[in-house]
């Protein structure tokens, strides 16, 4: 876990990070600096899947793999505080996907509307 999250903020700096505007740039060329800033944040915000999810998966399904080795072997030491049934690993691990899911879909909202200032950009130069 503590991997994938330092590979986050690694990619969050580099993809997604506000950069400043050149010293002494025109008007135009800061329009195109701008609209260059807002495609490479709707590029992160579309693809969030390779760097941003994708890094936690293996935790927790390791997470979820150890309470189910745990249930399917009482014999092993309680390593867990509270013993879990198998319905509410089940639930637990569909309340996870779901909210993979929902962080992808909003990340998906954000980058829509990216695109839509880029098209007002567009349209106004």
């Amino acid at each position: 876990m503590i991997a994938g999250m330092l590979w986050i903020v690694v990619q969050l700096r580099r993809k997604a990070s506000a950069r400043s505007i050149p010293l002494g740039a025109d008007t135009l060329t800061s329009l195109h600096f701008y609209r260059a800033e807002l495609e490479r944040q709707r590029d992160a915000l579309n693809n969030v899947w390779p760097w941003y999810l994708a890094p936690l998966v293996p935790a927790f399904a390791a997470y979820s793999v150890a309470y189910a080795v745990r249930m399917a072997h009482p014999s092993i030491p309680d390593a867990f505080p509270h013993p879990m049934s198998w319905t509410r690993l089940a639930v637990l691990d569909i309340i996870t996907a779901a909210i993979f899911v929902g962080l992808w879909k909003l990340n998906q909202r954000a980058a829509r509307r990216l695109q839509r200032k880029i098209d007002e950009l567009n349209g106004a130069h």
